[in-house]
């Protein structure tokens, strides 16, 4: 909706924001709002207070919980490194919908590079199909009005689903999320998470790479039960500095 605003479409934005309404139960102020005003005004606000310098955005690590620590993703650059890549939020929230998928094709460009480790290490030869330009040239050829048409969002998918799918499936808007159950496995591994730490402590490259003192924290400071508002620490943060770090130590202890 915002590219078609930005293009003029208004007919077509106001016809799409009153179905989404009507489909949603919102008031249609609400789906202008959140759909078209402040995706446009987003960038313009904070471009502008970068100019001012007031802005209070935070660090890329500190926005997604990223275990990285602080001093030494300043050294390494890694704010000016992610937008000069296209994947920090200023570029998302600025690009076009044509950018964003290109963005989001381009965005493993390490891939080709484990795929052949695979290859060499266990044998194993890996193919992506969604990767085959055929593929690729006739989905980038789909205008976006084929998304999001009548307020239907994915309205593609679910047209061509048509009497393949159960409706109940074809029509939910509800989402689900990956590995869910993580609240109750999570917590009888705090004793390796713990040992793990004890480990890291040891290793001069996690100490310098990884903020250990806040995985610590997190371990030593562990909620009676975890809840959703505890994801971004438990399930992203602990969990990433964790698997980073068995990397480097096994790096370490492999190749002395």
């Amino acid at each position: 909706l915002r590219d078609a605003a930005l293009r003029g479409r208004w007919g077509q934005v106001w016809r799409e924001v009153r179905a989404h309404a009507r489909l949603t139960g919102q008031p249609a102020s609400n789906v202008f709002s959140d759909q078209v005003v402040r995706p446009i005004a987003q960038p313009f606000l904070t471009s502008f207070s970068q100019w001012r310098g007031r802005s209070h955005r935070p660090p890329v690590w500190e926005a997604t919980a990223s275990p990285i620590k602080p001093d030494f993703a300043r050294a390494m650059h890694a704010e000016e490194r992610l937008g000069q890549a296209t994947r920090d939020e200023r570029f998302i929230a600025r690009a076009s919908e044509l950018e964003l998928r290109i963005a989001t094709l381009l965005a493993p460009a390490h891939a080709s590079d484990a795929y052949c480790g695979f290859r060499a290490r266990f044998g194993v030869e890996t193919r992506d199909p969604t990767a085959d330009l055929r593929v690729v040239d006739y989905c980038f050829s789909i205008p976006t009005t084929q998304y999001l048409r009548h307020g239907m969002s994915r309205a593609l998918v679910r047209r061509a689903m048509e009497g393949y799918l159960p409706d109940q499936v074809r029509l939910r808007r509800t989402r689900g999320d990956q590995g869910a159950d993580w609240i109750e496995w999570l917590p009888s591994m705090r004793p390796q998470l713990a040992a793990e730490l004890d480990r890291l402590d040891r290793s001069d490259t996690a100490n310098r790479c990884l903020d250990l003192g806040k995985l610590r924290r997190l371990v030593d400071q562990w909620p009676s039960r975890l809840g959703l508002e505890q994801e971004s620490d438990y399930k992203l943060l602990l969990l990433r500095g964790i698997m980073m770090g068995r990397f480097i130590r096994w790096f370490e202890e492999s190749y002395p």
